[in-house]
């Protein structure tokens, strides 16, 4: 009878925003600068679905926080970087990596469509830790399909210089 009580009341939650998805962890990944250098109103988006390993339910989420730590392993004294989310693959010419083993990536002269979630600002070896929420994230989680973008704004990510993101999570609601 308690069990029926709360199926009849699963709805009432779940529009109400009370039902929390399980926290999810990803892989650590790194923005590697493998193409060469670039312009400042430039965005480089990875070139794989940052949510295909993760086994998310295609479900109305919403509130969906993602939480990592950014560290900047590079020359400069400090890197200021825009970082930019689509829910599809980005619609960019694809640029060969200039260095094999590298994977190349998506190179759009602006933003590509892609919506700004936050601006960082990185000191060499010093973790950062972020929390990103936007609504874009919420779609991409719906919809199984996240491309993580950069562009840079101050210092240079020079080549084979990179950005690791560490610690990933991802939360939210039904």
């Amino acid at each position: 009878m308690r069990l029926n009580r709360l199926l009849l009341l699963a709805p009432f939650l779940t529009a109400c925003g009370l039902i929390p998805l399980p926290e999810q962890t990803g892989n650590d990944f790194h923005v590697v600068n493998d193409l060469g250098p670039l312009k400042a109103s430039q965005v480089a988006y990875l070139n794989s679905n940052q949510l295909e390993y993760l086994k998310i339910p295609k479900l109305s989420y919403r509130d969906v926080t993602f939480e990592a730590a950014a560290t900047y392993r590079g020359g400069s004294t400090q890197l200021r970087v825009q970082l930019f989310a689509l829910n599809r693959s980005p619609n960019c010419p694809f640029v060969e990596a200039k260095q094999e083993g590298y994977g190349g990536a998506y190179l759009c002269d602006g933003t590509g469509d892609g919506q700004y979630l936050t601006e960082l600002l990185l000191n060499p070896d010093k973790p950062l830790p972020i929390v990103l929420k936007n609504p874009i994230l919420d779609q991409a989680v719906r919809e199984g399909t996240l491309y993580l973008g950069a562009r840079i704004l101050e210092g240079q990510l020079d080549f084979g210089e990179r950005v690791e993101f560490t610690n990933i999570r991802f939360r939210g609601r039904l």
